[in-house]
């Protein structure tokens, strides 16, 4: 997580301190990144383990590694280092300082092993671990790289999805750590990478059996376990001039965001510029556009805004960064994620990257730290509200929105809108929960319920927290001016209860005004009410009760998709 005033680590020469039968130390002490380290099991009172478990972010995550299949040890602190030995191995625990740090466990065959293999128990809490393969020849040619401890090894990550607040924890990307793969080493200086592997619940170190037949003993770094704490990707990939890198991620809730972040170097000084995209349809959001930064050497880096774009809860975006000149090297794992490249943006004056080559299986080191809502506002009532049911008069079941009342046996959706004209068109809607309202002028009506281009931001939702005469403004000078809401239920099996309050300056008597729901077994919309009498800025009501064949309507999500619309 990011915070403009990061606070320093001030952690010195790392050395465990001995509490009973464990050996603990704080690598890290920074409180918004705090890693801790024990050596040993605190479970297990009666006997030191070879086991090292790292913590971060006061143990929401951790890992504990086990070595197996070894016994009638002895155990001794030399400094900085735990030893565990006996008469076949030994197994030293340690902090390496270089870069961000990591915990070592170095296994050290005094002899020829029995197996190649050197297993351990891995239990964890609450994180992921992702293989990074050799890079296809086809990658290479982009500009991907990987050094050779990254290929084979493990990037491992939050398995919750971690959100960066501002003056909160410094989660960054979500990534724990990084497992390294083995280089082995016999005392004639012969080396050989180990072949890792995770599975089950076993970390294992295959060790070639011909390096081993040939070795001169004792070898060292027989499993080299090198746990690193960076927060960045292992790999790199190669940027150019006005190429735009994106990177998906979800808000959690309501707010403005402060910072995109990025972990990068480049030959020359480079500028830097962050740019919020809207997920669903790849548009810049308002706003979107940050402030420059200049950097060169290896290290995360923040772009800053001044006027801070909005995010609305559940709803997914893109953190993404520009370049201005060639020579940016970009940080990335393999990790299934929603990542996006578009190699003919403008840095100047940067563009909506629809036609960007999009990748399912990278994870950039990019992310966007930003102030949620605070809470008694009436944005935030509304985000709070719940979708849930309630039996009405007559048994029916009837989407039920927590907000206004409308009628002594329910409560249903209520939208409120005024003024569709060629120079302004405004809605509202009361009291929906889990939403994505967006907006556009259009030539060509859409036959598809994908987000319009503008997403209503939090100014646009506080009003429509009630019918107080504030509305949503849409400009423009299309044909089509359009309202799109989608809602999200906690069910698929409540009926659809619609009513819409609706003003025009352009009379619908002239030019008729529409209520539609998308129908996704038909992959179109359908009317469900019209005024084609009501005079201009005067008050009238589209309503519908959707009751059957729910199943149409319904997403695999529960979200149910409609809009109002004018024809100018």
């Amino acid at each position: 997580m990011k915070n403009d005033n990061t606070e320093k680590d001030t952690t010195k020469e790392p050395v465990f301190v001995t509490e009973k039968q464990t050996y603990d130390l704080v690598a890290k002490e920074n409180p918004k990144d705090k890693i801790e380290v024990e050596i040993g099991d605190s479970k297990e009172p009666d006997v030191i383990l070879p086991q090292a478990k790292i913590q971060r972010w006061d143990n929401e995550i951790n890992v504990s590694i086990r070595l197996k299949d070894f016994n009638d040890y002895s155990v001794i602190q030399d400094k900085e280092k735990v030893i565990f030995g006996n008469e076949l191995k030994e197994v030293y625990f340690y902090q390496k300082p270089e870069g961000d740090g990591a915990n070592e466990i170095e296994v050290i065959l005094k002899e020829k092993p029995k197996s190649n293999v050197v297993e351990f128990t891995l239990v964890d809490k609450d994180v992921e671990y992702f293989y990074q393969p050799e890079l296809t020849s086809e990658e290479k040619l982009k500009g991907l790289t990987r050094p050779k401890k990254v290929v084979g090894s493990y990037a491992v990550y939050s398995k919750t999805k971690k959100i960066n607040y501002v003056g909160g924890k410094e989660y960054k990307c979500g990534k724990v750590g990084h497992i390294y793969r083995p280089k082995i080493i016999d005392s004639a200086g012969t080396e050989v990478w180990g072949d890792l592997k995770i599975e089950n619940g076993i970390l294992s170190v295959t060790i070639p059996q011909d390096f081993l037949d040939k070795a001169v003993y004792p070898v060292k770094h027989a499993a080299g376990l090198e746990f690193g704490y960076q927060t960045n990707g292992g790999s790199t990939w190669g940027s150019s001039i006005d190429d735009l890198y994106c990177q998906s991620g979800t808000a959690a809730s309501n707010g403005n965001v402060d910072s995109i972040s990025f972990y990068a170097s480049a030959a020359v000084n480079i500028n830097m510029k962050g740019v919020l995209v809207l997920a669903s349809n790849k548009n810049i959001v308002s706003d979107g556009v940050a402030g420059v930064k200049v950097f060169k050497t290896l290290g995360w880096y923040d772009s800053l805004y001044t006027s801070k774009p909005s995010v609305i809860a559940s709803v997914g975006y893109y953190a993404s960064v520009i370049a201005d000149n060639n020579g940016v090297v970009m940080r990335y794992d393999s990790v299934p994620s929603s990542s996006l490249v578009d190699y003919s943006n403008s840095y100047t004056t940067p563009t909506n990257p629809t036609d960007g080559s999009v990748y399912t299986d990278y994870s950039f080191s990019i992310y966007a730290t930003y102030t949620e809502e605070e809470s008694g506002t009436d944005i935030n009532d509304n985000r709070n509200a719940k979708t849930t049911g309630k039996n009405t008069s007559n048994s029916a079941r009837q989407a039920k929105i927590t907000g206004k009342s409308t009628t002594s046996s329910g409560i249903d959706s209520k939208i409120f809108g005024k003024a569709v004209s060629s120079s302004e068109r405004n809605a509202k809607i009361i009291g929906i929960a889990s939403q994505i309202y967006t907006r556009e002028a259009v030539i060509t009506l859409p036959d598809n319920d994908t987000d319009l281009a503008t997403v209503y931001n939090i100014s646009d939702l506080a009003k429509v927290v009630s019918d107080d005469n504030e509305y949503v403004d849409l400009t423009g000078s299309n044909i089509y001016f359009i309202h799109q809401f989608k809602q999200r239920n906690n069910n698929n099996t409540d009926q659809v209860n619609i009513s819409i309050i609706l003003k025009s300056d352009l009379a619908p008597s002239s030019k008729e005004v529409f209520l539609q729901v998308y129908n996704r077994g038909t992959e179109g919309w359908e009317e469900v009410d019209s005024d084609n009498s009501a005079d201009a800025n005067e008050e009238f009501t589209l309503s519908g009760l959707i009751t059957g064949s729910l199943e149409n309507y319904y997403d695999e999500n529960n979200w149910v998709s409609f809009r109002v619309y004018q024809n100018i």
